[in-house]
């Protein structure tokens, strides 16, 4: 788990967003694909999360 202090306006790869929640990356894609997990877009050809998206993301999957 990733504990150093973050910038909610950070933008993360799909490969950072794997890092942070232990799900592999293609489980990210398909959940992804489903419109599952967190809040994910295309931008020039990757995939991108905002870490205050994925931050309220997995507080909500914690309840």
């Amino acid at each position: 788990m990733d504990v150093r202090p973050t910038d909610p306006g950070e933008i993360l790869s799909i490969q950072q967003v794997a890092e942070i929640t232990g799900l592999a990356v293609k489980t990210l894609r398909n959940m992804r694909t489903k419109g599952e997990g967190p809040p994910m877009w295309v931008l020039r050809g990757r995939v991108r999360c905002y870490r205050s998206d994925l931050d309220a993301w997995i507080t909500a999957e914690r309840r």
